[in-house]
């Protein structure tokens, strides 16, 4: 499903560029807004999610609204993700920690669906992001989670590899789309090693020098390879 967005209110929120690895072809830049109403009456299923989450956001892509996301507030969603048939989702807690909880859902117009599960602390009258910054912890999670989901010894040397960058860890995505899923892991890291990694994909001083300092970057898992990752900006 295509959904222009020229007519939807835009109030700008941050971009994504996703680079593809080993893979010639032109980057692809997502932008998110604020939440439009126009777009929560787009048909059944978001006014539902509307109704029972708050909406984050929603994303731009060529042209078209490519996602919407909602505020779980770290309600119950197994209904939700029962729907993945995901022995990762049932293990969260022991591959990583207990602390992380399904925050934020993610509405494909494609038909996909994502859940993000991020590490969280409880103030006072709700649960927020915490990330996680010990690098030894953060390994250690990323060694389980690798070895679930099967990852092959070349996704796991480069991931690992940048663990000594990693600034905060930010939590894990889980994506399902024509019942096949895919994974997306969160993190922040040094600016020396945005460079050290991605300078070889892309040019990140180029982008740097429009949109500012990358805030956060993702690299995306399909099938055991890391297929792309994504440079997160401000501005």
């Amino acid at each position: 499903m295509k959904l222009k967005g020229d007519y939807l209110e835009r109030l700008f929120r941050a971009r994504g560029i996703k680079v593809r690895v080993g893979n010639i072809e032109p980057h692809r830049m997502k932008i998110y807004y604020e939440p439009s109403k126009e777009l929560l009456s787009l048909n059944s299923e978001v006014m539902a999610l509307a109704e029972r989450f708050d909406c984050l956001e929603y994303a731009i892509a060529d042209g078209n609204v490519d996602a919407i996301n909602f505020h779980t507030n770290c309600q119950n969603v197994d209904d939700i993700s029962s729907k993945f048939n995901s022995e990762l989702i049932a293990s969260i807690g022991i591959i990583f920690d207990p602390s992380y909880k399904p925050y934020t859902l993610g509405y494909r117009l494609n038909g996909g669906m994502s859940i993000y599960f991020y590490p969280t602390v409880w103030k006072e009258t709700r649960y927020g992001i915490r990330g996680l910054t010990d690098r030894k912890l953060i390994e250690n999670q990323l060694i389980r989670f690798l070895s679930f989901i099967s990852a092959s010894n070349d996704c796991k040397n480069w991931i690992l590899n940048q663990i000594p960058y990693i600034e905060k860890f930010k939590g894990v995505c889980i994506t399902n789309y024509k019942n096949k899923n895919s994974f997306k892991l969160y993190y922040r890291i040094t600016s020396q090693g945005i460079r050290t990694i991605f300078s070889s994909y892309c040019d990140v001083e180029e982008y740097c020098n429009k949109y500012g300092n990358v805030v956060l970057t993702s690299v995306s898992i399909v099938n055991g390879e890391v297929d792309s990752f994504n440079l997160y900006f401000l501005r």
